[in-house]
């Protein structure tokens, strides 16, 4: 098992290194480089500027290693402000995935146990109405029509203007002392972009689930379960669940970059204080703000390209930390993975 976790690191930090190679170069591509289109005389000597491109690279690269990404065009550190939206990101990411999975997971069990019934034929009719919803159009209907016309839930931010700063020391104590009320002001704001990001989740990995399932349902082992007389809970839930899950684990790994894309979108539409909200202000598009129940942007600004380059970073390391803990929980559940990479077959 160690050896297997240990060549999955070595592999992730080879594909993190050549994209690491391939944001620099494209970074360096724009007006000004990785210092932006207006470059500072200080900046042009921290990054080497008029050195060769590979001393340039080797450069950016050990700053960022020291977990210096340099400063946007504000002055302001990049690391200092991806620590501020990163906890926002990360809960919504972490809600989104619990809440899909636990939706999921039970409407593919039940469709499979239930198959061609009216329930699951209903099933796999809401499944495909909702993958041919975009998220950010069910995010701009959401955010119309209850948080709007209706006015049911908050949009825009993440706590109420009345409460503390999320993730901060004062919303930390808040919590403490009232954490009834501070908890469902956060759910409360939650609800609508953790809505419009799940709903696609749910219709594909609820499909996923039901092929699995009725994969495994048709296994010869099943089969026996089922003569000896076993209760068909039994069957289902002890035998044939574990099984089914397999896939659904690098589904579920794979999954991650739709997220994050999907994370990207609905946070512009609800102002959602995070990464993807960072993401889309850096490339130099306007800022959107909730007035009513419409989005108005300000003025626009020069791109961002530290910033950029470090979210870059950031959601491509993401992505690949996803892979290595569905392919180490893979090999955990099933111990065949570890036999084939020791070299036994």
């Amino acid at each position: 098992m160690g050896a297997y976790v240990a060549l999955r690191l070595l592999q992730t930090a080879g594909v993190l290194a050549l994209a690491s190679v391939g944001f620099f170069f494209l970074t360096h591509l724009q007006p000004g480089g990785v210092c932006g289109p207006y470059p500072s005389l200080v900046c042009q000597q921290e990054y080497g500027i008029n050195q060769p491109l590979s001393t340039q690279y080797l450069i950016w690269l050990g700053r960022v290693l020291h977990g210096n990404f340099g400063e946007s065009i504000d002055g302001t550190p990049v690391l200092f402000s991806i620590m501020q939206g990163l906890p926002a990101t990360a809960l919504l990411v972490l809600v989104t995935l619990v809440l899909q999975q636990a939706i999921a997971i039970p409407l593919g069990i039940l469709g499979a146990v239930r198959r061609y019934s009216v329930l699951d034929r209903t099933l796999t009719f809401l499944a495909y109405c909702a993958l041919s919803v975009p998220v950010f159009i069910l995010g701009i209907v959401l955010l119309y029509l209850i948080g709007g016309t209706w006015g049911l839930l908050p949009v825009g931010q993440i706590t109420s203007a009345r409460l503390p700063t999320f993730w901060t020391p004062a919303w930390f104590t808040a919590l403490w002392n009232h954490p009834a009320l501070m908890l469902g002001d956060l759910a409360r704001h939650l609800a609508l972009p953790v809505a419009a990001l799940m709903v696609t989740g749910v219709a594909i990995d609820s499909r996923f689930m039901r092929a699995a399932m009725l994969q495994t349902l048709h296994q010869d082992y099943i089969r026996t379960a089922r003569a000896k007389g076993l209760a068909p809970s039994s069957v289902i839930f002890k035998h044939a669940l574990r099984n089914a899950l397999l896939p659904m684990i690098t589904n579920i790994g794979l999954y991650l970059p739709a997220l994050l894309s999907g994370v990207l979108m609905v946070e512009v539409v609800f102002s959602w204080p995070g990464l993807g909200f960072d993401f889309y202000t850096a490339t130099g598009r306007a800022s959107p703000q909730v007035v009513g129940t419409s989005l108005i942007p300000s003025t626009a600004s020069a791109p961002d390209y530290p910033t950029i380059t470090a979210l870059l970073l950031l959601g491509t390391l993401a992505v690949l930390l996803s892979n290595l803990l569905a392919d180490v929980a893979y090999a955990v559940l099933d111990p065949r993975i570890r036999v084939g990479q020791s070299g036994e077959t």
